[in-house]
């Protein structure tokens, strides 16, 4: 059994000095692509391909003896549970290496497993940076997932005022700015103090009620909608397996009748096996049997 060494000792071909050791190295070269390596994390011998080139994080200074399906279920599984790894510095983000206590950066991460899992990641490593960033804020416009660090811009200098005597001097009002961020990628603005899209020319309070008065009224249209489709959908049930045929009641509309469904729903008993034949409602008129599975 062969240790697993790095990749840049065991990839490195072996040189040929004379035309006699032509023969000799083709057949080294078979035998270390033949060769065989042990994974210390699931015990299995694998050729040299089964493993990566590198390391799973550049802090590492061990030999690469973990292969690449262990390395993918293994992160994949610590992002899947939450269990996410912080640098000594506090700054760095990802997963703990499966042989040592080094940290994989998202790079590494993003080597590893899938795109699948790895947005997976990259959203918990969004929320990390909003967290232990002072000032940090993410852009709210669609589409976009930029970010920066925000600074309320100062107040723009007002003209000089005339005081007078027995008054009281008059508020300026551009004296007092709103604190707006503007995404240094797409542009968009945002009102830092209610945390939404700026709401140009009008107060926070306002804005609040008014698109809250407006998400109530589409809430409440698309619960009408729903028990408009769900009415329906019982009245021509009803129809459909009324005993009463669709003729015999005209084009009348019916309003729907709870009571109705309990006479006309059917009714199945649970018998033992090798009972009695039953006869179950709305099906042909003949004896049936559990013990060959026609009933």
């Amino acid at each position: 059994m062969l240790t697993r060494k790095r990749a840049a000792e065991a990839n490195q071909p072996p040189q040929a000095t004379t035309l006699d050791d032509v023969p000799a190295i083709i057949k080294k070269k078979a035998n270390i692509a033949s060769a065989r390596y042990l994974c210390t994390t699931c015990d299995t011998e694998k050729t040299a391909k089964s493993f990566p080139d590198y390391n799973p994080s550049a802090d590492c200074h061990h030999l690469i003896n973990t292969c690449k399906s262990c390395l993918k279920e293994w992160v994949g599984v610590r992002i899947e549970s939450a269990e996410f790894a912080k640098g000594p510095d506090g700054d760095s983000f990802g997963v703990k290496c499966p042989e040592c206590p080094a940290t994989m950066r998202p790079v590494n991460v993003q080597a590893a497993v899938t795109k699948t899992v790895f947005a997976k990641f990259s959203k918990a490593h969004r929320h990390f940076i909003g967290e232990v960033t002072p000032g940090w804020r993410w852009c709210l416009a669609p589409g976009c997932n930029a970010g920066q660090v925000h600074k309320k811009q100062a107040a723009a200098a007002t003209k000089p005022k005339r005081k007078t005597k027995g008054k009281k001097d008059a508020e300026d009002p551009e004296s007092s700015q709103p604190d707006i961020c503007t995404c240094q990628k797409c542009g968009a603005q945002a009102c830092v103090s209610c945390d939404r899209p700026y709401h140009n020319g009008e107060d926070c309070q306002t804005y609040q009620r008014r698109t809250k008065d407006r998400m109530d009224e589409e809430e409440m249209s698309h619960g009408a909608q729903e028990h408009e489709a769900l009415n329906n959908f019982v009245k021509e049930t009803l129809r459909l397996h009324s005993p009463v045929p669709p003729d015999a009641r005209g084009d009348e509309a019916e309003e729907f009748d709870p009571s109705r469904w309990n006479s006309i729903r059917p009714t199945f008993e649970y018998l033992p096996f090798n009972a009695e034949p039953c006869i179950c409602p709305f099906m042909p008129k003949r004896s049936r049997d559990f013990d060959d599975g026609q009933c």
